[in-house]
């Protein structure tokens, strides 16, 4: 899997959505993984693996700092709130 297969993969995943933003999907060794942050300032937060196969790359899951897909870059959500 290369990151670039995201929009065959991850098709139900938009730009902008309230319930799930692309901005949080990164490619791991393990699969396509989604981070769901807990605090605003993104310092908590939890992986799921959400299509699991042999990512391209040697970011690991759960990695500290992925790199995430690049969308529409801004928060589609509000935490808390």
């Amino acid at each position: 899997m290369k990151e670039d297969t995201y929009t065959e993969l991850l098709g139900s995943y938009k730009e902008a959505s309230n319930a799930a933003d692309l901005d949080n999907i990164y490619l791991c060794t393990t699969g396509w993984a989604y981070r769901h942050f807990k605090t605003e300032d993104k310092s908590e937060y939890w992986d799921e693996l959400i299509y699991s196969g042999n990512g391209d790359t040697a970011v690991v899951f759960e990695d500290p700092n992925p790199k995430f897909l690049t969308a529409d870059g801004t928060t589609d959500f509000e935490y808390g709130r």
